[in-house]
């Protein structure tokens, strides 16, 4: 009992506290509104996960078997985006409540709060794997999640759809890529037998909290039921299909290729991470159904935060030794 304490408490003031915080300063201070804290989500894209995943993944031990790694996370993607053109044959939606849908089952939020859950419950070598587990995550979201934003959008509008090639490699030349700039400049470093600087897993250790901040923090001022109620029920299938699903495929492939216990671990955690920020930001960006993008986000964390992490603490401390 007191090795899950100790295992869950990170999660009680990095990431209860800080989203319950900047619900309530929303919630009753007038000045601050949902976007208030947007600007850290640029630092945790831009600074903290690039700082943390590049030093982690410096002193890796990499082996050939580590290849299975970004191949299983661009299937993190895929797997649950054909699930969800399945699923959509069940509803009434328009265009724009297509995209969002869709948007909402192919990105997660394991660059988030799966990496950080990664950290807290399996350590620094496990942060390592899930940076190489998300390296091919920027193509996947800027481009199947791009093209598929601007195809809904144009079929809503009537128009020609704006997405090309050109557009989604412009995307990957961003500052908010600099995980994946610093996971390959990590990767390099590693091959070539450069050795870590000694404080490293110091600086991971003190930069995990920081990251744990700037991204809970613009969560927590997300959250809003008003809007969010009319599409409770699709959380039901993202829930299902991110919290069952996906990580039981890809757990039963990854059992094929890798024998590493570890990355197993850090896999089959990764898998089941919520529904993500990003399909908000691209419903608003393509002028889709927000609402529908928002429902799952807010309640697939809350389920998270309440019932998945203490399911894998438990799983992956006490079961699978």
């Amino acid at each position: 009992m007191l090795d899950f304490l100790k295992t869950f408490a990170p999660f009680i003031y990095d990431i209860i506290l800080p989203f319950t915080l900047a619900y309530l300063a929303v919630k009753y201070f007038k000045k601050l509104n949902e976007h208030s804290f947007d600007v850290f989500m640029l630092f945790h894209l831009r600074l903290f996960f690039p700082i943390g995943s590049f030093l982690a993944i410096w002193n890796l031990n990499l082996t050939p078997e580590m290849i299975w790694l970004p191949i299983s996370g661009v299937l993190m993607h895929l797997l649950p985006y054909f699930l969800a053109f399945l699923r959509l044959k069940k509803y009434d939606y328009d265009y724009r409540s297509k995209g969002s849908y869709l948007l909402v089952m192919l990105v997660s939020n394991a660059a988030m709060l799966g990496s950080m859950t990664s950290y807290f419950i399996l350590g620094e070598t496990a942060y390592a794997y899930t940076a190489l587990i998300l390296s091919l995550g920027p193509f996947m979201v800027n481009g199947v999640g791009y093209l598929t934003a601007a195809r809904y959008q144009a079929l809503a509008e009537g128009t020609a759809v704006k997405g090309s090639v050109k557009d989604v490699l412009k995307n990957l030349i961003s500052w908010n890529q600099m995980a994946l700039y610093l996971t390959i400049i990590g990767l390099l470093l590693n091959f070539l037998n450069v050795p870590r600087p000694l404080v490293a897993s110091n600086i991971i250790a003190v930069n995990i909290h920081f990251a744990m901040w700037s991204v809970i923090v613009p969560l927590g001022a997300s959250l809003s039921f008003a809007g969010v109620k009319k599409y409770r029920y699709i959380s039901i299938d993202v829930s299902a299909i991110k919290f069952i699903i996906v990580p039981a495929v890809l757990i039963l492939l990854s059992f094929i290729f890798i024998k590493d216990k570890m990355a197993l671990k850090t896999i089959l955690l990764i898998a089941a991470s919520p529904a993500p920020m990003v399909a908000v930001m691209f419903s608003k960006l393509f002028k889709l159904n927000v609402d529908l993008a928002m429902s799952p986000f807010i309640y697939t964390t809350v389920i998270y935060i309440a019932l998945m992490v203490p399911i894998f603490i438990i799983l992956m401390r006490f079961v699978w030794i």
